[in-house]
């Protein structure tokens, strides 16, 4: 069937109706009982995922990046909280990822994690993205009764000193 779709913008065959009527009930269907392709239709059509996909996923290296960004905003809050026993303030999230891939050490050190979990060869295909760094996160426990902008700056010292 999906050979025959492919023809349907490249001719003006009488049944294209039929073949896109038939590809429409098909696909009502696979709606209904496919989690997958349902929730990526959702997310295709949302207002705020689909501009961020459009700019962010245009080739190959954009879309490893964001890939990158995604899985390593999701480790640190799973760190965070496992090590905090509280939710990180975004704020302060989206910090530590900015110094972490500004340092070329630790940019570097989670780039290989990266790379390695989608290594062919990698069985386990656990992403270990925060290796480099569990001292880090061990520190911002300490931080909890200061304010965020007295975070944002006890973290800078923190990350520069694993420079």
């Amino acid at each position: 069937m999906s050979t025959e779709i492919t023809l349907i913008d490249k001719t003006n065959n009488p049944n294209n109706n039929n073949i896109l009527a038939k590809g429409k009930q098909e696909g009502h269907k696979i709606l209904q009982e496919n989690d997958f392709f349902y929730e990526l239709n959702e997310i295709m059509h949302d207002v705020k995922f689909r501009p961020f996909y459009d700019k962010y996923f245009k080739d190959t290296s954009d879309t490893k990046t964001a890939l990158l960004y995604l899985k390593l905003y999701e480790t640190l809050e799973k760190e965070y909280k496992e090590r905090n026993n509280k939710d990180i303030d975004e704020e302060l999230l989206v910090y530590m990822m900015k110094e972490l891939m500004s340092n070329e050490i630790t940019r570097k050190n989670i780039m290989n994690s990266f790379n390695e979990y989608f290594n062919p060869s990698n069985t386990t295909k656990k992403l270990y993205l925060l290796d480099v760094l569990p001292a880090k996160l061990d520190k911002l426990d300490k931080l909890d009764k200061l304010d965020k902008l007295d975070k944002l700056d006890k973290l800078d010292k923190i990350t520069n000193s694993y420079s």
